[in-house]
């Protein structure tokens, strides 16, 4: 019976290795080419069979510059009407992300210092077209607790929301719970 047990554990951990080609464009990947210089990089199921240091190093470079950027943008403005205002954007763009919107129990908003590196990463909702999915920017981040109904009717804890501005103040442009 162990026998059998060991060779079925064998065939279930040894899985065959598909290719397929996905092209980097820039700092981020596509499975199509996204111009005329994008570079072909093969990857299968095992992994990048191409140098995964480089896709690693890409990253780092791109945060790095969102970083460095950042930091020589200096104090960011501090307009309370306009704080005021993004404080109501937030919202509005918080509830339009729940399943339930009238039942949200809203914590404190907390605004960050300065300058923060953000990430447009999958599940996040994107409100401006020119930030990128899979890209690094600098932002003013807006955050607050939220604890609202779930599609049972039950609520769900207090999840912690951020909204993304320019660096303007101006322009909401992401929302994410984390």
């Amino acid at each position: 019976m162990r026998l059998h047990a060991a060779a079925l554990a064998l065939v279930l951990c040894s899985s065959p290795t598909w290719a397929q080609s996905v092209y980097k464009c820039g700092s981020t990947y596509s499975q199509t080419p996204c111009a005329h210089d994008a570079k072909e990089v093969g990857v299968s199921n095992n992994g990048p069979v191409s140098s995964s240091t480089t896709a690693v190093a890409d990253i780092q470079a791109a945060q790095l510059r969102a970083k460095k950027q950042a930091e020589q943008l200096g104090n960011p403005p501090n307009d309370p009407e306009q704080i005021k205002a993004n404080k109501i954007a937030c919202l509005t763009a918080i509830r339009s992300m729940l399943k339930d919107p009238d039942s949200a129990r809203i914590g404190d908003f907390t605004r960050s210092e300065g300058y923060e590196t953000d990430y447009a990463g999958g599940g996040h909702l994107i409100l401006d077209p020119s930030v990128k999915r899979g890209s690094w920017f600098p932002a003013l981040l807006y955050s607050l607790p939220v604890n609202a109904k779930n599609s049972f009717g039950g609520y769900t804890g207090n999840r912690l929301y951020s909204c993304s501005f320019d660096v303007t103040d101006t322009k909401l442009l992401k929302v994410r719970f984390d």
